[in-house]
């Protein structure tokens, strides 16, 4: 594996898994607003929400009927001039991919989609996966409740992953039960095995207040590859929410040589 400096890269998931606390129901104007805070603090990767036609609303709703409506909204509010990357997710079968736009690099903000999906439709997932790539998205892989994989199951996801050359493969803990050993033996299986052209994510649940030590854990521990580290403002998020960004952004600031500014706005 060859040597570089690490890059870590925060993805902000606020608008959509935050969501599972207000039912999505976010105002359009209240959606540029938490997207601006975050540019400003220079979050690299900015979740928009989700992208579903059995959820989607045309309106006042982070469940989005189509890729259109999202785009136009940074667009009229001149987040097409944000360092920040966009990207949307989709829980596979709440979408028709088929469906999805060619992405236009002149034209669409939203640039990648994060696929979502249960180890038992891990083969439809594959196909989705081909169809996102295909179109021209960046993909990420989101195999969900990743405890429910056995080592097997996670190397064959592996292989299937280096197969579609996505932009990063995901070790989630949706259950937020993964104790540091437990974490640390499935980071190191996917780090020992993934392509280290792949960046490694983490989306980790706070059920057990074990997410922001296993992040930092994370950090210290991956060297030779890209990683990305899901957070949310104030942690909000389903259950027991997710990392908050604040004090995780607060942490690489303070041992990465990080530069995000720590804005006393920034909230929901």
């Amino acid at each position: 594996m060859s040597k570089h400096i690490n890059r870590i890269e925060l993805l902000d998931c606020t608008l959509r898994d935050g969501g599972y606390l207000n039912n999505w129901e976010f105002t359009d104007n209240n959606i540029v607003e938490i997207i601006n805070k975050l540019v400003k603090s220079k979050i690299e990767i900015i979740e928009c929400g989700y992208l579903s036609r059995t959820r989607g609303k045309p309106a006042d709703s982070t469940c989005f009927l189509s890729l259109e409506r999202i785009n136009n909204l940074l667009k009229i509010n001149n987040l097409d001039k944000a360092s920040s990357q966009f990207v949307v997710m989709v829980n596979l079968g709440e979408f028709e991919l088929n469906d999805l736009p060619l992405f236009n690099p002149d034209t669409d903000l939203v640039k990648g989609i994060r696929l979502a999906f249960h180890k038992y439709n891990i083969t439809d997932a594959i196909k989705a996966a081909n169809v996102i790539k295909q179109q021209g998205y960046d993909l990420y892989i989101q195999p969900m409740i990743i405890d429910s994989y056995s080592e097997q199951d996670i190397l064959d996801l592996i292989k299937e992953s280096d197969k579609l050359s996505p932009g990063a493969l995901y070790i989630v803990d949706s259950k937020g039960i993964l104790r540091k050993t437990d974490f640390y033996k499935i980071v190191q299986l996917f780090n020992n095995n993934l392509n280290s052209c792949v960046k490694l994510g983490i989306h980790l649940h706070n059920d057990n207040n074990t997410a922001i030590d296993n992040a930092a854990g994370f950090v210290k521990f991956i060297k030779n590859r890209s990683i990305i580290i899901d957070v949310s403002i104030d942690g909000a998020g389903r259950r027991g929410g997710n990392i908050k960004l604040q004090e995780m952004a607060s942490y690489l600031n303070s041992n990465n040589n990080k530069n995000y500014l720590f804005l006393s706005f920034l909230s929901i």
